[in-house]
């Protein structure tokens, strides 16, 4: 819900793109600081996490 209202006070603004620059934030941090499976798995949680989220917003909107 707080990624919900976050949109709605922006007009209904955040889209992909935005998810798409915070997981690459969020990939490159990961890289910069850490090797393995451990690093790999982080990546992989946040980019199901953020299609998750992205997926909520958009769906509440189509309800």
């Amino acid at each position: 819900m707080a990624h919900i209202k976050v949109d709605k006070a922006h007009n209904n603004s955040i889209t992909e793109l935005h998810f798409g620059i915070w997981l690459n934030y969020w990939s490159q941090t990961i890289d910069e600081l850490f090797k393995g499976d451990y690093a790999q798995n982080a990546k992989r949680r946040a980019r199901k996490m953020g299609t998750f989220i992205y997926l909520k917003i958009l769906s509440f909107f189509l309800i």
